[in-house]
C-alpha cells in the first residue's frame, strides 16, 4: 500500500474517525489508523491522520443495511388446467352365436370402442343395468328372453329410456322392423351386416373422439 510516499506491507487494519464532524479537503473524513500489524513502526504509522474522500467511504449507491431482513420472493401460482378426458363409448353386443358375438366384439374393439358381450336375453339385461352401455346391439332371437323382450324390460328403467338399442337380425325387416320399433328399438340392422351402414350408425350415435 502506498500512502504519502511510504510503502506499507499488507496488513490488517481498520479506520475510525477521530471526530465524526471533522472533515478534510473536498468533504473527506479525517481518519486514524488502528491495528497496525504489519505496518511500519514510524510515528506516522502509529498516529497519522489521513483524509479519505467521502465518496470512497460512503458511496451513494449501496445495498440495504445488513440488519434488514431479506425479502422473500412471492410465488405466483398459476392455475393448473387439466385437459378433459372423454370416456370411450361402450357397446353391448347380445348374440347367442359365440362366433358371431366374438366377431362383432373384435370388429368394434378394433375401431376403438369398449365392448361387452351377452349370450342370452337375461344376461343382456343384467349386463346393461350393471354397466350402462352407450349402445346396445341385440339379436332378435335370443334364448331365455328375445331381443324385443330385452328392449321392453330396459325401456321400463328411466336410465335406459334414451339408450340406443338396435336389433341385428337376419329376419326379414319388412315383417319384423315395425314390431321392433314399437317395442322401443332405435333401428333395425339386417344380417349379413352392411358395414357401411354400421359405420354410419356408429358415427351418428356413438362417435369416437380422435
Amino acid at each position: 500500500m502506498y500512502v504519502f510516499g511510504q510503502t506499507f506491507a499488507p496488513a490488517r487494519y481498520r479506520f475510525s474517525p477521530i471526530d465524526p464532524d471533522s472533515k478534510g479537503k473536498e468533504g473527506g473524513r479525517v481518519l486514524r489508523f488502528r491495528g497496525t500489524t504489519g505496518l511500519p513502526t514510524s510515528s506516522f504509522a502509529r498516529s497519522s491522520q489521513v483524509v479519505v474522500p467521502a465518496q470512497v467511504l460512503f458511496p451513494q449507491e449501496v445495498g440495504p443495511p445488513m440488519s434488514a431482513k431479506p425479502q422473500r420472493a412471492r410465488r405466483i401460482s398459476s392455475p393448473v388446467v387439466r385437459p378433459q378426458i372423454k370416456a370411450i363409448p361402450t357397446i353391448l353386443v347380445a348374440e347367442d352365436s359365440a362366433d358371431g358375438r366374438e366377431m362383432m366384439q373384435m370388429l368394434l374393439g378394433l375401431k376403438g370402442y369398449q365392448v361387452l358381450g351377452a349370450a342370452n336375453g337375461l344376461e343382456a339385461v343384467e349386463v346393461a343395468i350393471a354397466r350402462r352401455p352407450d349402445l346396445i346391439l341385440i339379436d332378435l332371437q335370443l334364448p331365455k328372453l328375445d331381443g324385443l323382450g330385452v328392449t321392453r324390460n330396459l325401456r321400463r328403467h328411466p336410465k335406459f329410456r334414451k339408450t340406443p338399442i338396435i336389433i341385428v337380425s337376419g329376419h326379414d325387416p319388412a315383417k319384423h322392423r315395425q314390431p321392433a320399433i314399437e317395442a322401443g328399438c332405435t333401428d333395425y340392422l339386417l344380417k349379413p351386416i352392411d358395414f357401411d351402414r354400421l359405420d354410419a350408425i356408429l358415427s351418428t350415435i356413438v362417435p369416437l373422439t380422435r
